[in-house]
């Protein structure tokens, strides 16, 4: 089982098209058909999705939600004249998920209107909508729903071949989950091995990620370094700015929901000779260790922990970049 989604939360996945589909819908995002000569077409994905696929984000608390997990389309440039009926198929399919991605358990969810979308007369769009729970979710675990048309009612209203199959990713995240540039910097006895060293930031380019923080319950998050490593590892400097890592470390933060402050920062892997712990710093000026819900930044203040080595300090500031992928 992996242990971190690979598709984000929070965006929708496009797919890459031929060369050869030049029309204005297609070139403005609306479709991958020519809207004005597809008379009474019907396609899975709204105007905002035509890539096939969309990715759902829930949060993981105890409550139970509805959303849309796939729209159904009428392509004509005219609204729907009365109301139209699209069933769909979850059997028997070719649609393939994404490596890793598991099927979202019927137990998981249940369809409040069936396997049917209705396009409202006057409009061009319907969905299709599930009841669901995120706490049963694994955090760790992607899961996915794909359906394809199966039948249209009334008679006289054709399937587009190219998107009549759609699938939607789902997972659980919490409101510490994301994409963040991580800033570190020393005072005194650095936390990297070395003294008075400068700030440096932890993947700067422009053209990659740097940290992920990956939900592990309602409250916490682990750190992943998906720019460097790609493991779950505290991520450190050496003298000259390269990158490098605590190998035997994998930093856990808890917050609590209320007041969003950092309650506590543990070593995850298992014991080893030099017995490495992470422990809030109980020296941290005040207001230090906390996540701003307005910025969605995370800032730190913590100690590494080892026999024979003094109390290495980290002191990291996580900048949001965005839902990870």
């Amino acid at each position: 089982m992996i242990k971190y989604l690979k598709t984000v939360a929070f965006f929708v996945v496009m797919a890459a098209f031929s060369s050869c589909l030049k029309d204005k819908a297609f070139d403005e995002a609306e479709t991958g058909l020519n809207v004005a000569s597809s008379s009474n077409l019907i396609q899975l994905g709204g105007a905002g999705a035509p890539g096939r696929s969309a990715t759902v984000g829930l949060s993981f608390e105890d409550k139970a939600v509805t959303t849309t997990v796939v729209t159904a389309r009428l392509l004509t440039g005219t609204p729907a004249p009365t109301d139209i009926v699209v069933t769909l198929d979850t059997t028997g399919q070719s649609v393939q998920f994404p490596a890793g991605v598991v099927k979202l358990p019927n137990s998981f969810y249940t369809l409040p209107k069936g396997l049917t979308i209705t396009i409202p007369a006057g409009k061009n769009e319907g969905t299709l909508e599930i009841n669901t729970n995120a706490i049963r979710f694994d955090p760790s675990t992607q899961y996915g729903l794909a359906f394809k048309i199966a039948n249209i009612s009334p008679s006289g209203y054709g399937i587009a071949q190219n998107f009549s199959t759609f699938y939607t990713l789902l997972g659980a995240k919490n409101d510490y989950d994301g994409n963040y540039e991580l800033t570190l910097t020393t005072t005194g006895w650095g936390a990297y091995g070395i003294a008075d060293g400068p700030t440096y930031t932890w993947g700067s380019n422009a053209d990659k990620t740097s940290i992920f923080m990956i939900t592990t319950s309602g409250t916490a998050v682990d750190m992943f370094d998906e720019y460097g490593f790609g493991t779950f590892i505290q991520v450190a400097f050496s003298s000259t700015g390269g990158e490098t890592g605590f190998g035997a470390t994998s930093p856990r933060f808890t917050f609590d929901n209320a007041t969003n402050k950092l309650t506590s920062v543990v070593n995850t892997t298992p014991p080893d000779a030099r017995n490495r712990v992470f422990v809030l710093n109980p020296s941290a000026p005040a207001n230090t260790n906390y996540f701003d819900p307005a910025t969605h930044n995370i800032y730190a203040d913590y100690l590494l922990k080892q026999t024979g080595r003094p109390d290495q300090r980290i002191v990291a500031t996580f900048k949001y970049v965005g839902p990870r992928p």
